[in-house]
């Protein structure tokens, strides 16, 4: 209700997460109760959620401020956003924590060593389960040919210039870049009907591309053509009828850069 209302376009981009088969937002608020909780990995994400603090966050009226979220997470027909594997829960916490600090106020200390013991068991028993545990794996701390590639490459834009990245490569330009996604955000529609395989115009002056991304977003994956070809026809698209020359390639990553530029 709020984004759209910011957006001097009108409409927001993911409004039709909350909107079911039919479209009809009567069937999908008739249906909410039952898939609030299916399939079941929205109810292992409501556990994980509030075990941290033993499930006492849920005794805390503070609790009510993690509902709007949790609701149109659930009710969300984007599986990406029923479990924990993405950054969806990082409003969540803090919220949780604060209703688990409220819920042991006026308790004795007997009671809150034990409370306390129980939050730290449930933490460490699922910390193997997510990211924070690959801080004690040494491969996280190793720079692999890679990262080496992707850094010399990003090293050869120029400061303020107009990039458009692949998803993982976008974050390290946006401190000194004007940076858009590559292709451009948002995609789909009418550029991947299989009958209409268009390729949209790039426009910012540079381009670099991670072949080996280990995700296909934001490219839909079972439309034409599949990820890796659409990319292949992207790139190819920029030399032949955009402008764009290839400025150097390594381990899978592309740097192009468009000769009407300079």
């Amino acid at each position: 209700m709020l984004l759209p209302a910011f957006n001097p376009g009108g409409g927001y981009a993911h409004g039709g997460n909350l909107a079911d088969a039919q479209g009809s937002l009567l069937s999908t608020l008739a249906h909410a109760p039952v898939d609030l909780l299916r399939p079941e990995v929205k109810a292992v994400t409501l556990v994980l959620v509030f075990a941290p603090s033993a499930f006492l966050a849920l005794r805390s009226p503070l609790a009510l401020i993690a509902v709007p979220t949790l609701g149109w997470r659930l009710l969300s027909e984007n599986g990406f956003h029923w479990g924990t594997a993405f950054h969806y829960s990082a409003i969540l916490m803090p919220v949780v924590f604060a209703g688990l600090v409220d819920a042991l106020g006026g308790r004795d200390r007997r009671e809150l060593r034990a409370v306390l013991a129980t939050v730290l068991a449930v933490t460490v028993v699922l910390l193997p389960s997510f990211p924070l545990a690959q801080l004690a794996q040494r491969a996280t701390w190793r720079t692999t040919p890679h990262v080496e590639a992707a850094r010399a490459l990003l090293a050869r834009i120029p400061d303020g210039a107009t990039v458009a990245a692949s998803n993982r490569l976008a974050p390290q330009l946006t401190a000194r870049c004007t940076v858009v996604l590559f292709p451009t955000f948002p995609v789909g529609g009418e550029l991947y009907r299989r009958d209409v395989p268009r390729i949209p115009a790039p426009t910012a002056a540079w381009i670099v591309h991670d072949e080996k991304a280990p995700e296909a977003w934001p490219y839909p994956s079972g439309h034409w053509p599949y990820p890796i070809e659409r990319q292949r026809a992207e790139l190819e698209a920029a030399t032949r009828t955009y402008g764009y020359e290839v400025v150097a390639r390594r381990d899978g990553i592309t740097l192009l850069h468009r000769r009407s530029e300079g």
